[in-house]
């Protein structure tokens, strides 16, 4: 009772908070859309953009400017030269021997290397060790020259005794954002990019740092709703037992025989009734085989539902069996009971193609839980499909597709 309890005061108390978080998980964010939200790649084309001064933004060194103001190991007076320079000489070069960013300044002997570090695993020990010799290799540090070496990351992260012996410091994201908050808020950016501009920043606070609004709602819901919010999670839809249940529920019934009763991921079943109205005699011998017709059920995330499919048929004469097939699957379209379930564009030179689909049950719908779990849910709604389809369909098949066609 006191879970009950816990359940109904999550639902009550959190339900606009709630509601809210939905539109949130709604919006669309173009990062997100295209798979992008946490690719290494693009951050760090992004950046290489924004440092370059001559690039389509219109901000000239101003990025650059603030970005080397970050860098903490650039003594004062050095910083004061950078910040009087014209920069637009600056190199800003990608993927340069395997470095994520290299900035290269030939005037001011200045370059930067930088390892960018979205994901929460850590860069290897030789990895920046290759990093610091490749630049040490190519701009040797010394009185005419000034390498910096940067570990880029969303959070402050401590560096190893070997990172700091390399000279190396870290910068995060969160002082990335200011920068970009700032020029946002001062409109400096050419206008064409805002809208990216704005992408990139919401894309930073909701999917790198987790700084919004309505992630930090969320963390406050869960902080006090954890046992409520853990117990739904355990007991959410689960598609493997579900697909188990169904394939155990199809070998135990009297009506129905199934075919694929050992597979993992197909269940393949036909009644029990018309089992044999899809035999016919192979003119190669006269022995019986099997058209491969099927009902098959999938378990989807979203719903359950079964299609009427035709397979490849056995025999070795391959334009009778592609006659026979098509003469099943074009007179199956037109049955009175498939009528609002058969599909279109389907050709049945295909392998299984469907010849008419039907949802048994959608997993959005409420009405599912209230059944004590989602088998006899499955089950109810099956008896249903049965009555409203599959019983004419059966009568169907018995009266059109007959021993005496084949």
């Amino acid at each position: 009772m006191a879970g009950l309890e816990k359940l109904k005061d999550f639902v009550i108390t959190e339900n606009s908070s709630l509601e809210l978080i939905e539109r949130f998980l709604q919006r669309n964010n173009y990062m997100e859309v295209f798979g992008i939200a946490h690719h290494e790649l693009s951050h760090s084309n992004f950046l290489a953009w924004l440092l370059q001064p001559t690039a389509s933004h219109n901000l000239g060194s101003y990025f650059l400017k603030k970005f080397l103001n970050l860098i903490e190991t650039i003594p004062a007076e050095e910083k004061i030269k950078i910040n009087l320079s014209d920069l637009d000489e600056t190199a800003v070069w990608r993927e340069y021997k395997q470095i994520d960013l290299v900035i290269y300044n030939e005037a001011l002997n200045l370059c930067i290397c930088i390892e960018n570090k979205i994901k929460s695993g850590k860069s290897r020990a030789d990895q920046l060790t290759s990093y610091y010799q490749t630049i040490e290799n190519q701009w040797p540090s010394g009185e005419n020259q000034s390498n910096y070496y940067i570990y880029l990351t969303p959070f402050a992260r401590a560096l190893g005794e070997e990172e700091i012996n390399l000279c190396y410091e870290n910068i995060t994201y969160r002082e990335i954002l200011g920068i970009l908050e700032e020029i946002r808020l001062e409109k400096l950016l050419s206008t064409a990019f805002i809208p990216l501009l704005d992408t990139y920043i919401e894309n930073l606070k909701n999917n790198i740092l987790m700084d919004n609004d309505t992630i930090k709602l969320a963390q406050k819901i869960y902080r006090k709703h954890s046992a409520a919010i853990n117990f739904i999670v355990k007991n959410k839809t689960n598609l493997s037992t579900l697909f188990k249940d169904i394939n155990t529920f199809l070998i135990n019934s009297d009506k129905y025989i199934n075919i694929t009763p050992s597979h993992n991921s197909i269940i393949r079943f036909l009644p029990q009734e018309i089992a044999t109205c899809f035999d016919y005699n192979n003119s190669w011998g006269g022995e019986t085989q099997r058209t491969n017709f099927a009902l098959e059920i999938f378990c989807n995330i979203d719903a359950i539902w079964v299609k009427f499919c035709f397979g490849k048929i056995h025999g070795e004469n391959k334009e009778e069996k592609q006659a026979l097939k098509n003469k099943y699957f074009e007179m199956m379209k037109g049955f009175s009971s498939l009528k609002g379930y058969t599909t279109t564009g389907s050709k049945p030179t295909s392998n299984w193609v469907t010849a008419a689909r039907y949802t048994i049950m959608k997993t959005s719908d409420d009405s599912i839980y209230d059944y004590d779990s989602l088998l006899l849910a499955f089950q109810d709604k099956f008896q249903q499909f049965e009555q409203r389809v599959l019983e004419e369909w059966r009568k169907e098949v018995q009266k059109n597709i007959t021993k005496t066609d084949k």
